[in-house]
């Protein structure tokens, strides 16, 4: 079994041949941006992965292998990973992407906090909820100490 964290995208209900009920959840793993379904059989554990749909969560998963297939199981829930949650959008990346330097960046080189404030307008309207306005902020400043480095 390994612990590691991934986003739970979405779930079916399921009962399987020999009659138990079950739920299958479409997991991403973050870094490597591959999508798996995996398997939950415990009804409290079932209820957690259900209430954290579209978060990013730490979980141990336990990898089988049938008939020549490879089968994942959801076997303890640890948590959420920080505070941000997916609206609809589970496969976009929940940090921006690291900042290059592009031509278009070129007026906030000797102004480092309009391009701070002009990040967290534009990382502002993400369709991300429960996200902390601080946090948001601290991402920006995050991305502008990369563009400071990108300009040097």
């Amino acid at each position: 079994m390994v612990k590691t964290n991934l986003i739970i995208q979405s779930h079916e209900d399921k009962t399987s041949q020999g009659g138990k009920d079950y739920t299958r959840f479409k997991c991403l793993f973050k870094e490597t941006n591959e999508g798996k379904w995996m398997s939950a059989f415990e009804t409290d554990l079932i209820k957690e992965l259900k209430a954290n749909e579209n978060r990013e969560v730490s979980v141990e998963v336990a990898q089988s292998e049938k008939d020549g297939k490879t089968y994942f199981n959801l076997r303890e829930f640890y948590g959420i990973v920080g505070n941000i949650q997916l609206d609809e959008t589970p496969n976009e990346k929940i940090m921006p992407p690291k900042i290059t330097k592009t031509a278009r960046m070129k007026p906030y080189e000797k102004d480092p906090v309009g391009l701070a404030v002009e990040i967290f307008c534009n990382l502002n309207e993400f369709k991300l909820t429960g996200v902390d306005i601080d946090e948001l902020m601290n991402h920006s400043i995050d991305l502008v100490k990369q563009a400071e480095k990108a300009f040097s």
